[in-house]
């Protein structure tokens, strides 16, 4: 019976098939694992891509929101909401005048004068507060100067463009109720000007007494302890 042991021949070619299928199999995982790291790191890549977008999409968003809450409409009537940004009126710019009141104080009740300016500016500007008023006599009886003190309602942010007023009011009693009779409408202080500020400024400007209505004389007869002045409010 002929022998069953492989040639030298044989062996050696079987080894190189072994050999040359393992390096085969060691080639293809390498090619498979270098595919999954390629789809692994594009993934992430996309991942990080996707991020960045919302995040950027998330800030404009913001920004467009907060543009938008930032820009306030004014409101009708002279008035402004919050975030305004127009510089405040100044008297300079202002046509300005003071009416007397048309009826005498008496024990219930104060005369009544009325502050008005119109902005002339050509922009718009606003007001918030109670305006600055001194007046003194014309005639020299006295070198007191009254300084107008404040009262009323919690002043309001007021916005005037061109050609729009707001106006204070002054109350003071205009009847000396001492002495005789013939001298009641006598005061101490009789003027035909005032010097005005207005809120939150440092001009000051002399503004004449006009009685516009055509009763009486354009001055303020003061008599009493004093004058007081309301806020400035929109004009009616």
């Amino acid at each position: 019976m002929p022998s069953s042991t492989p040639t030298p021949a044989a062996t050696t070619h079987r080894s190189r098939s072994l050999r040359l299928a393992a390096a085969c199999l060691t080639a293809a995982a390498a090619l498979t694992l270098t595919a999954c790291k390629g789809d692994s790191s594009d993934q992430g890549a996309s991942k990080v891509s996707t991020i960045n977008e919302s995040a950027e999409s998330s800030t404009t968003t913001k920004k467009s929101d907060s543009d938008s809450s930032g820009s306030k409409a004014q409101a009708p009537g002279g008035h402004a909401q919050s975030g305004s940004a127009t510089t405040r009126c100044t008297i300079d710019s202002m046509k300005s005048f003071i009416a007397p009141s048309n009826s005498h104080a008496s024990a219930q009740k104060k005369a009544v004068a009325t502050l008005s300016v119109t902005n002339f500016s050509g922009e718009t500007c606003t007001l918030q507060g109670y305006p600055g008023v001194a007046i003194r006599d014309d005639s020299g009886k006295t070198s007191t100067t009254i300084n107008a003190s404040r009262s009323g309602a919690k002043p309001t942010l007021i916005t005037l463009q061109d050609g729009q007023s707001a106006a204070a009011q002054l109350l003071y009693d205009d009847v000396n109720r001492e002495g005789s009779a013939s001298g009641r409408l006598v005061c101490p202080v009789e003027a035909a000007t005032a010097q005005v500020t207005l809120p939150d400024t440092k001009q000051t400007g002399t503004v004449q007494v006009d009685n516009r209505d055509g009763v009486g004389a354009d001055i303020l007869s003061i008599c009493g302890k004093g004058v007081t002045v309301t806020p400035l409010a929109p004009a009616k």
